[in-house]
């Protein structure tokens, strides 16, 4: 795992080293994020041996953001004038006091924790972390007693959740901001975007809507975080959020019930594409729906994920009807490692498609956004023991409602024959490795 200064901003990338060497893996590139936003410099790079799933200490993620390094003020909310108390006294007074006063005293280039020490507090009510203030764990849990209101919820810009162990209880799915594990976005009816958070080394235990969600929110950072158990999305995107960097989280959703593992979704209501966002090397397992979904999303790159045992398609990128999504564009698909999918769907390994594929819909950056997946990059990926449950079940699968882009050097095993089906226009296909259904290269 590779950290980059930039003027911009600090990127994550994945980058193997060649077996053998020794030394620290080398890349003449920035990453594709920073290519399309115009960055052609780096102020620092700092390396941190790293694989998909693997599970980083706070010092090793401290080592490679110093950014998340603890702030030199502190709050602790079982000091006084707060004195949080555990369960099974209800904290939310205390907590939400310390948040409020560190708002009051950070600044920019100052920020604010406030520590969660050890013990049980529960909390019964939405927790709010204003402008430059991080609420960060340090050996505690945050119980939230009330699954309708469980978010910790960053609300301000350069607002952070660090290091925290979040649990909910729920016991059945809801949809609405409240519920989430960690929320990013302003409150409702605000439409402000919310800029630079962190959401960093944290454990969010069932909810009862997205493990982490983001809404109109720009420039984040979400690493090595761990989200299990939970209802619906493990890491969600939506409400026109950009320039957001999803890496090497961990996602692990239980039978029966959850959703999409990682999903970027844009809805026409929102008025633009979630866009310009990379997800790179996270690790995904037991997706009640789809690992990696690009639906209604622009300028997405998907590299070096591992994806097993999805219900669903193991990467999706598409536009639906029902719920009136844009279409898809500008989608990189490199170097994931994909096996088990569509156990119980009608998908593939990857699926693109559009529901509506002639037309536009109007968006405020991009002008009229065709509803035909356009520019779909599919290449290095390694897609193996694919079902066929209720049709589909080939490694890769590219309707005809996609128009241009390329499928090159991938590998399919154990997929319905013939591996690789592209039925869109203006494709290449090209060296791939597809022997068919049951065979291996």
């Amino acid at each position: 795992m590779v950290a980059i200064d930039t003027p911009v901003r600090t990127y994550l990338d994945y980058v193997i080293a060649p077996a053998g060497e020794r030394g620290p893996p080398q890349s003449s590139a920035l990453p594709q994020l920073a290519q399309w936003e115009g960055v052609t410099r780096e102020n620092a790079l700092r390396i941190q041996r790293f694989s998909p799933g693997q599970a980083l200490s706070s010092s090793e993620i401290v080592a490679l953001l110093p950014i998340v390094a603890p702030a030199s003020r502190t709050l602790d909310v079982s000091d006084a004038p707060y004195r949080a108390p555990t369960s099974p006294g209800d904290a939310t007074p205390a907590i939400q006091a310390a948040l409020d006063h560190a708002k009051e005293i950070a600044r920019p280039g100052s920020p604010v924790d406030v520590l969660i020490p050890p013990g049980i507090y529960d909390h019964s009510a939405v927790l709010d972390v204003g402008t430059d203030v991080r609420l960060r764990g340090a050996g505690g849990i945050l119980r939230a007693t009330d699954p309708a209101r469980s978010a910790v919820h960053l609300q301000g810009d350069r607002s952070g959740a660090l290091f925290l162990t979040l649990t909910s209880g729920a016991s059945e799915r809801r949809s609405n901001d409240e519920s989430s594990g960690i929320w990013v976005g302003p409150k409702a009816p605000s439409r402000a975007i919310v800029h630079d958070t962190l959401v960093i080394g944290n454990e969010i235990v069932q909810p009862s809507s997205a493990h982490v969600l983001g809404y109109s929110e720009e420039g984040g950072l979400w690493a090595f975080n761990y989200a299990h158990d939970g209802f619906a999305d493990a890491y969600h995107h939506t409400g026109a959020s950009s320039h957001c960097q999803v890496v090497a989280n961990r996602a692990n959703g239980p039978g029966g019930r959850g959703d999409d593992l990682y999903s970027f979704v844009g809805y026409l209501k929102n008025g633009d594409p979630v866009h310009h966002c990379s997800c790179i090397a996270n690790w995904g397992r037991n997706g009640h729906a789809r690992g990696l979904a690009a639906v209604g999303a622009g300028f997405i790159d998907f590299e070096y994920n591992d994806i097993s045992h999805t219900q669903w398609a193991g990467i999706y990128v598409a536009q639906e009807r029902n719920y009136d999504t844009f279409g898809s564009f500008s989608i990189r698909v490199v170097g994931n490692r994909i096996s088990f999918a569509n156990l119980e769907g009608s998908h593939s390994g990857l699926l693109a498609y559009a529901d509506q594929p002639f037309g536009t819909r109007p968006s405020n950056s991009f002008g009229d956004v065709p509803n035909a997946i356009r520019d779909l990059t599919v290449s290095q990926n390694v897609f193996s023991n694919v079902a066929a449950a209720r049709g589909g079940g080939w490694g890769i699968e590219v309707r005809a409602s996609c128009e241009g882009g390329s499928v090159s050097g991938n590998t399919v095993r154990g997929a319905r024959s013939p591996g690789i089906v592209v039925a869109g226009s203006r494709y290449t296909v090209a060296s791939n490795v597809s022997p068919g259904e049951g065979g291996s290269p």
